[in-house]
């Protein structure tokens, strides 16, 4: 009596709106053909629209998808039905009905049910098994995320054949996923590349799922996308500090369908900036480096080479020396990273050159 209320409630819901608002979707293909059922997003595979339901719904002549079923020998044919991809909250009702008709000779037949992620792979969600006709199948998913639902019948047996008929489809899946926003952190002046978490790279992508990247706002930099499905993206951060959104918009089925979109919100913090001054010194003394934060976050670490190795201090504040070692002609600053990680410009890490007082002489003084 349940299945049977339900499969009304359904039916006629499914007669007002093939897709329906707060997260209802549902198909009654009353009004659809196989064309019009590719363009929103479904999978057909030897199965379509058929203008005769009286199977499904005895006294209606309301369409349905019906697919042959058939095998000479053994195992047969499937015939599937995908539905578009589908968002998924961790309660979700899932509801359609179903048979198998007019099976010839020795016929077993077989319906399997499934969620299908984003890559290809399926979760089974129902089976049902034997000479079967009419059937209500109402199921409720914990799963939360993206997937398609998937309907596969299949026929065995020796010179087997049947009808295999959907009807009334409908679920609480919503056909709009919720936006998917993430945050990161970059350096002025580096060059970064982006994937979105949950995209689908090109090399595990039956559904052809493609990115189109763009600036929400003020552009931070340089972007370009990257790979064949432009998963990536590379943004060089020339434009300054500040906080930036970067959007991917993601479509399947070769772009004729729209999916996901993917936010990322890069807070760029600048690059490090400083000057270097050294205090002459007599010939073979040691002399005194300053380092002068000018912009950045204090810590800094400076790398630098004083003619005995790669050494390295702490700067905490704005300004610190440190002793240098004696007699050396230059000093090569090697690197300068600030507490955020930021690098200096690599136009800044160049060799000051020492300068000396000559020692006084001590040479006799001749008059003439």
């Amino acid at each position: 009596m349940r299945n049977l209320q339900l499969h009304i409630i359904f039916s006629v819901l499914a007669m007002f709106f093939a897709v329906t608002s707060h997260g209802q979707f549902a198909e009654n293909f009353n009004s659809t053909s196989n064309a019009q059922l590719e363009d929103d997003c479904w999978i057909l595979d030897d199965i379509g629209v058929s203008n005769n339901s009286t199977h499904l719904n005895p006294g209606s002549n309301a369409p349905h998808v019906h697919g042959d079923a058939n095998r000479f020998l053994f195992w047969g044919n499937n015939v599937t039905l995908t539905s578009p991809f589908l968002y998924f909250d961790g309660s979700t009702d899932i509801s359609y009905l179903h048979e198998f008709e007019g099976a010839t000779f020795i016929a077993g037949l077989r319906m399997y049910a499934y969620l299908v992620r984003p890559n290809g792979d399926e979760i089974q969600i129902d089976y049902i098994g034997g000479s079967f006709s009419s059937q209500y199948s109402s199921l409720i998913r914990s799963e939360v995320g993206y997937y398609r639902i998937r309907l596969r019948y299949g026929v065995y047996g020796v010179f087997a054949s049947a009808d295999a008929e959907v009807d009334d489809f409908s679920t609480t899946a919503s056909l709009i996923a919720p936006d998917i926003v993430e945050t990161a952190v970059a350096c002025h002046g580096e060059t970064v590349q982006y994937i979105p978490t949950g995209s689908v790279n090109d090399n595990d992508n039956p559904f052809d799922f493609e990115y189109n990247w763009s600036w929400v706002g003020t552009p931070g930099g340089t972007l370009t996308e990257q790979t064949a499905n432009d998963q990536r993206a590379r943004v060089n951060w020339n434009v300054g500090p500040g906080t930036y959104r970067l959007r991917a918009d993601e479509t399947y089925d070769n772009g004729n369908c729209n999916g996901r979109t993917f936010f990322i919100d890069v807070t760029v913090n600048e690059q490090p900036d400083f000057a270097i001054s050294i205090d002459t010194v007599c010939e073979n003394g040691q002399a005194t480096m300053t380092f002068e934060a000018l912009a950045g976050e204090a810590p800094y670490t400076v790398s630098y080479n004083d003619g005995s190795g790669v050494k390295t201090f702490t700067a905490s504040t704005v300004s610190e020396s440190v002793l240098l070692a004696p007699g050396i002609d230059d000093v090569q600053i090697i690197d300068v990273v600030d507490d955020n990680g930021c690098h200096a410009d690599a136009s800044l890490l160049i060799a000051y050159p020492i300068y000396y007082h000559p020692k006084p002489s001590t040479a006799p003084i001749y008059h003439y």
